[in-house]
């Protein structure tokens, strides 16, 4: 006889994030007997999205796209999509609801609750835009966003997981210390970078992610205007879509003259980014908020030394003159006097690529995190199926 299969829905804002944080998660489980359904809003970026949407249709991961948009507040689109997914789940009445990205934790939540699924697993990788930049209306809409949420965390067969100890802390004190798991991200698959070296002559500075002041981006931009003044031969690529909507995100016509400027190099999104980690000898990440990074990660496996921001969602991803340096965030000085260091000392780099990449073998491996989270899925599963037995 065949075994059934559990049905686990993600709802996630963008296919991109999906393909990049979760899809290896989806197939790893779906190996161990759970079918795999999606639901995301609008496109973040349309380059990133129909790369991501090629993934999808060869996976045969059964896919339903939603009216909402991550930076939007239309109460007309938000309220339409929550009944797209309500009658979407209702259809295929699955046991586990997984939401990932703020805006699908709040519809995904609520969704979950609502129509009672068995089993919600909420990932919080950052609370988003509305949280860091403060205003009145963000003041308003984050007090709303926090009353649903504690009503999603009251649903009684649920874990919420947090990817770094910060979160995780403040989280566990609001779920009263239950229910919740500290994961660290969503891994990296080492296959990807196994034959990229530690020893490398290249001279260029490498930002991975959207080009949002979020990111740091500013900072990366002065950094690079005051060293490439001292050593003119250093190169500072950036890579990322230039077509990514957030209210974070750079104009495109200041992008514009940093590249005419010839301050950065700026290549698009691109799905195979191993051959940019290759040709870096340091990787940068000035971001303000993250919740684990995973270009460090990358630039771990890829035995590249990185200079990161001091932010938990970063420094918890390396080690601090073992496999990089740390900054204090938005502070560009220390930035540049960071990337001095690193681009006058090449040993200095080679040593820490090669524990870069020790470490995340040893603690960020993929399947190493998959099996964390499918433990998470089964307990949550069998708890249920106790109940009803």
């Amino acid at each position: 006889m065949k075994k059934k299969l559990k049905k686990i829905v993600y709802i996630i804002n963008h296919t991109s994030f999906f393909v990049s944080h979760r899809f290896e998660l989806a197939k790893y489980a779906n190996k161990n007997s759970y079918q795999i359904y999606l639901i995301t809003g609008k496109a973040g970026s349309k380059k990133m999205e129909k790369f991501s949407n090629k993934i999808i249709k060869k996976s045969k991961i059964k896919f339903f796209r939603a009216n909402f948009s991550p930076s939007s507040i239309n109460i007309f689109s938000e309220i339409s999509s929550f009944y797209q997914i309500i009658k979407f789940c209702r259809k295929i009445k699955p046991d586990i609801i997984h939401t990932a990205s703020p805006k699908a934790n709040l519809i995904g939540g609520l969704v979950g609750k609502i129509i009672n699924v068995p089993s919600l697993v909420i990932s919080i990788s950052g609370e988003g835009h509305l949280f860091t930049k403060k205003n009145i209306i963000n003041n308003i809409l984050s007090f709303v966003y926090k009353l649903i949420q504690k009503y999603i965390f009251s649903h009684q067969n649920k874990t919420i997981i947090l990817q770094n100890t910060e979160d995780f802390k403040k989280f566990s004190k609001l779920d009263n210390y239950t229910n919740c798991s500290l994961v660290p991200g969503s891994g990296v698959n080492l296959n990807k970078y196994k034959s990229i070296s530690p020893h490398q002559t290249n001279k260029n500075i490498l930002f991975v992610g959207r080009i949002l002041i979020d990111k740091g981006i500013i900072e990366f931009i002065e950094a690079a205007k005051y060293i490439k003044k001292k050593f003119p031969d250093w190169n500072f690529i950036v890579v990322g879509p230039k077509d990514y909507k957030n209210p974070s995100k750079i104009k495109d016509k200041i992008l514009d003259k940093w590249i005419s400027d010839r301050i950065i190099i700026w290549k698009d999104y691109n799905a195979n980014m191993s051959k940019y980690y290759e040709n870096s000898a340091i990787v940068c990440l000035p971001s303000h908020k993250e919740g684990f990074s995973k270009v460090i990660l990358e630039a771990g496996a890829s035995a590249r030394p990185v200079v990161v921001s001091d932010i938990p969602g970063c420094k918890e991803a390396m080690l601090p003159k073992i496999s990089g340096e740390l900054f204090k965030k938005k502070d560009s000085k220390q930035l540049i006097k960071k990337l001095i260091l690193l681009i006058n000392n090449p040993k200095l780099r080679v040593k820490y690529g090669i524990y870069g990449r020790k470490l995340v073998k040893e603690k960020f491996e993929i399947n190493k995190i998959n099996k964390k989270i499918l433990n998470i899925y089964n307990s949550l599963y069998k708890k249920c199926t106790t109940k009803k037995n």
